[in-house]
């Protein structure tokens, strides 16, 4: 079978919509773990990466140096290392074996560290915290934390909170295991771990994701490397499918204006009726009769063409007042490209649009 060239590209669009449109679900393998000094253990880390085929490293209260021996192991074998050397004063840091990305939250309250991870077209961001058990929790941490959350959520990718909070969730009587949970919960996010954390009991360690996408099954499992347990789990990383919308528009600008009167006079529309076969029409026969002509002319003149366009999430922040501003600022850069008189507005209404868009 012989297609022409049209055809050929219609099928080839047709065809790639249709696979960009396909859910595309990649798996990590997450681990954290509270290693209390890694400077010394560095061979059972990475035992313990082999042993899981992990993807994703989660290490708290590593205590090394910002050049310390074992950052420089981790590095040689091929591996990316988000890290943050704290003062010599324990804990020390944490780090994180992915790409990195800074939340660009400051804190002192806890330490923690964000990255994004970007696996081909997938991703995902993870907040690491770490919050010392010799420092009591006051309404600064959930304040902070609050704060950091509320800069991570409103991001289009899925947000997986872990680390050590030194904060028991088996007790749901005590008030500061109860204010986590209600600040996970205005956020969106719900706690996976349901087991003792701890060699003693208690459950210290949080992985959280989003309370309204498939609930990770989080393993605890008892390593040998610290008092605290290792916490194993595998996310899907899924990509939102696309959504396309198709309009339908017609080229009304390059329409020749006097081919369109002499086709317009030569119409039925304009004819003189010598035998007065329409005095008696009624009105929705006359306006099917004007829409059926003009619709005629124009498929001849201005042939109606169709465009699909793929329809992209809004940032949560980007509400009314962004979107007038955005739609003014267009108006006006328009009219300054056919006219010089609406430079110094559109200039303006441009750093309006930007002062506003920092604001939110």
């Amino acid at each position: 079978m012989v297609k022409s060239d049209d055809a050929r590209v219609r099928a080839t669009t047709t065809d790639w919509v249709l696979c960009h449109t396909t859910p595309v679900v990649r798996h990590l393998v997450f681990d954290a773990l509270n290693v209390q000094s890694a400077n010394n253990k560095i061979d059972e880390i990475m035992d313990v990466r082999c042993e899981h085929a992990l993807d994703v490293m989660l290490l708290s209260e590593t205590w090394h140096d910002g050049d310390s021996v074992s950052i420089r192991r981790v590095r040689a074998k091929g591996l990316q290392v988000l890290e943050h050397a704290c003062p010599r004063i324990r804990p020390a840091s944490l780090r994180v074996n992915a790409v990195s990305l800074d939340g660009g939250q400051r804190v002192s309250s806890f330490q923690h560290l964000c990255a994004w991870l970007v696996v081909h077209s997938s991703a995902c961001t993870v907040l690491l915290v770490y919050h010392p058990g010799s420092v009591a929790v006051d309404s600064t941490f959930f304040e902070e934390l609050s704060s950091l959350l509320d800069q991570l959520v409103t991001r289009s990718v899925p947000v997986i909170v872990a680390g050590n909070f030194n904060i028991r969730l088996d007790r749901p009587d005590d008030h500061r295991c109860r204010h986590l949970l209600d600040v996970l919960s205005a956020h969106g996010l719900q706690c996976r771990v349901s087991s003792p954390t701890h060699d003693r009991g208690g459950i210290l360690d949080v992985v959280a994701t989003r309370a309204d996408l498939t609930a990770l099954e989080v393993s605890v499992l008892e390593v040998g490397i610290s008092d605290h347990r290792l916490l194993h789990w595998i996310s899907q990383l899924e990509r939102p499918p696309p959504v396309y919308h198709t309009s339908t528009y017609r080229l009304w600008r390059r329409i020749n204006l006097d081919e369109f009167k002499a086709t317009l006079r030569q119409s039925t529309l304009c004819a003189v009726s010598i035998d007065g076969d329409n005095d008696d029409a009624d009105v929705d026969t006359l306006a099917d009769q004007y829409t059926g002509v003009i619709t005629s002319i124009a498929d001849r003149l201005v042939p109606m063409k169709s465009v699909t366009c793929r329809r992209r999430a809004s940032n949560v922040w980007f509400d009314d007042e962004c979107c007038a501003a955005h739609k003014k600022c267009r108006w006006l850069e328009r009219r300054c490209n056919r006219s010089p008189a609406y430079k110094k507005q559109w200039r303006s209404e441009f750093q309006h649009y930007r002062q506003l868009t920092h604001r939110k």
